[in-house]
């Protein structure tokens, strides 16, 4: 059998990595990675040594990327390459953000090679338990130019069939029949009613967090907390963050301990409230410094307000706190997500 896993984050490819370590070990395991986030040498040898194949493509980072001009040029070239890559047919493809065209084109390319390819959603963060931020921005706001998106995606570029959706969100293709996820019993509606869900197990992720990362010499002491800073526009209301954080700062400091801030991978702004705080490395996925600080785990606090990196550090075994309640934002979802998980809520 052969699969291929269509990525764009360092999310992503812990999943493909331990699903190809786990069920799938017995295959070939292929990889198309959109570059979503600043991808290191380090990381790439590893995916190359890990895949039977590995094609890297330009994503949504660095910001410039995201510009229409920068898009219409390496959305053609992406899709330039995909056709030279993809000569083989796939009994099965994993895939996420299937707005973007080029990988419309890439589920495309390989449904003319195998009409029998089996199309698979792979879990893209917290968004299958709750939205974390807006859905539709930009042309997607109005239905009129949903309408025009559908007559260029469809018929101008040519993708047909591929373009129609059960739902306009991520996910919503209509060739995805089944959804590999981490916590299936959580998952949200539109997803819950229309997707086959298939458990991705425990051991599988700490599989692919292991083929991904190696142990490293942190400097960081016991009793310290480590914040977890979602992407700084998916906040709703900016300054009540800010002001959460600063209240942070204040506890840590009364209490003698240290605040290490790990950003999101594609962050290119950062906020003054943040001064006074170590900024690791943003090229260091969170899952690298769970595994890095599990020895320490019970001395470590992980605190954030919505990031998917709770989930996972909460599922690596840490002592897990949100800072969601005092941020402004209202999600009865997110709530109930992070309580089943056994998360602490400050406010």
């Amino acid at each position: 059998m052969r699969n291929l896993f269509v990525c764009h984050t360092q999310a992503h490819l812990i999943l493909a990595c331990g699903l190809s370590k786990g069920r799938f070990r017995n295959d070939e395991n292929h990889l198309v990675l959109f570059k979503d986030f600043n991808l290191n040498e380090e990381l790439r040898g590893k995916l190359e040594a890990f895949f039977n194949t590995t094609l890297f493509l330009t994503g949504g980072f660095p910001t410039s990327n995201k510009t229409f001009k920068a898009r219409l040029k390496w959305h053609r070239e992406d899709n330039r390459l995909l056709k030279q890559h993809i000569q083989q047919s796939y009994n099965r493809v994993f895939a996420v953000c299937d707005w973007t065209p080029p990988v419309q084109y890439c589920l495309k390319r390989c449904r003319d090679l195998n009409k029998n390819t089996q199309f698979i959603w792979l879990e893209d963060g917290i968004l299958s338990y709750f939205p974390n931020a807006e859905l539709h921005k930009g042309s997607d706001k109005y239905k009129f130019t949903m309408y025009l998106r559908k007559i260029l995606f469809k018929y101008l570029m040519g993708m047909g069939s591929i373009y129609d959706r059960d739902f306009d969100e991520m996910g919503g293709l209509k060739i995805f029949r089944q959804m590999y996820t981490l916590y299936p019993e959580a998952v949200r509606e539109p997803y819950r009613s229309s997707r086959e869900l298939v458990k991705i197990e425990d051991e599988e992720y700490l599989a692919g967090v292991q083929t991904l990362y190696d142990s490293r010499q942190l400097e960081i002491p016991a009793g310290s907390i480590l914040l977890l800073v979602d992407k700084l526009d998916t906040y709703l209301y900016p300054d009540m963050v800010k002001t959460s954080i600063a209240r942070l700062k204040d506890i840590a400091k009364s209490e003698g301990k240290k605040i290490f801030c790990k950003f999101h991978p594609r962050e290119d702004m950062e906020w003054s409230v943040f001064e006074g705080c170590t900024i690791l490395e943003r090229t260091i996925g969170a899952e690298s410094l769970y595994l890095s600080l599990i020895p320490q785990r019970g001395n470590i606090s992980i605190v954030g307000i919505k990031s998917a990196g709770l989930m996972s550090a909460k599922k690596m075994g840490f002592d897990v706190t949100t800072l969601f309640s005092q941020c402004g934002e209202s999600n009865p979802d997110l709530v109930k997500f992070f309580t089943n998980l056994g998360c602490k809520f400050i406010g």
